[in-house]
């Protein structure tokens, strides 16, 4: 029985340590600086807006160029993309009542550069939570990273942004 129970103990530490293999250990101050540098921003503000009731899931950073806040950054460490964890970094901007995106980083590797090109990153700017998906952009772009998995995350982002910041006033 004791055998039992230390297998089992063992099989289930395994489990989780390869659960988490693979996961970023990125840091805000990690994510802050790459988003300086991806979107070429003077600074991004400490003080962050959450979203209502969504808790620490949904903080907006006011992200600063020229002495101005240009839009907010959302970051999300170990995104689930297919078999791997990728870390995300949304730019979205309140346009009057709506949300839309700015721009976008993902830290992927060698395989998915092309989700960091000026053309694809084009094809998602402007998007609003409700937009329609857009037939141009790939369905696979790289080995594992769908862009329809990006564009979910970008509207849910979008939509949680522009129902519990901007419609509740906390922009204000």
């Amino acid at each position: 029985m004791k055998g039992k129970i230390l297998l089992i103990g063992g099989v289930l530490i395994l489990l989780l340590t390869l659960a988490a293999f693979g996961q970023s250990a990125r840091t805000d101050a990690e994510f802050v600086k790459e988003a300086m540098t991806a979107f070429e921003l003077s600074s991004v503000r400490p003080a962050f807006v959450e979203a209502e009731r969504m808790g620490e899931n949904y903080r907006f950073y006011p992200a600063v160029r020229g002495g101005r806040v240009v839009g907010y950054l959302w970051w999300a460490k170990d995104f689930r993309i297919a078999n791997h964890y990728e870390d995300i970094i949304l730019l979205v901007e309140a346009e009057g009542a709506r949300a839309k995106l700015v721009d976008f980083w993902i830290a992927h590797n060698d395989h998915h550069l092309n989700m960091s090109e000026e053309a694809t990153k084009q094809k998602f700017s402007g998007m609003t939570y409700d937009a329609d998906w857009d037939d141009n952009v790939d369905t696979i772009s790289g080995s594992t990273l769908s862009s329809y998995q990006v564009m979910a995350a970008a509207k849910t982002t979008l939509f949680v942004f522009e129902k519990y910041v901007i419609e509740t006033g906390l922009l204000k």
